[in-house]
């Protein structure tokens, strides 16, 4: 019986991926300078590689709604995601 853990021979060929951008917006947006350095938020730590999650702001000035999407790190990611799920589900209720 061969061991299961053996190595396989197989070789993968990697393919390049080729990205192109549906509208102007979207061109815009791959063209766009991305921050050298990333920061959390909420408590301001570095990130490295991406976001864990994003944050969802929203307001109003005037007729306009105006989003944000903040990047978070995995901590806070995870603090804000068990955060708000318990006061959906209403277990931050006071009676």
């Amino acid at each position: 019986m061969a061991d299961k853990h053996a190595q396989s021979d197989v070789t993968v060929r990697i393919q390049p991926v080729m990205s192109v951008a549906i509208d102007d917006v979207a061109l815009a947006s791959l063209r766009r300078q991305r921050p050298q350095r990333t920061l959390c938020s909420v408590c301001d730590d570095d990130i490295n590689g991406e976001p864990a999650s994003t944050g969802l702001l929203m307001w109003t000035r005037g007729d306009e709604t105006l989003f944000d999407e903040p990047p978070l790190c995995e901590a806070c990611a995870t603090t804000l995601n068990v955060t708000a799920f318990a006061r959906w589900a209403g277990d931050d209720e006071q009676g």
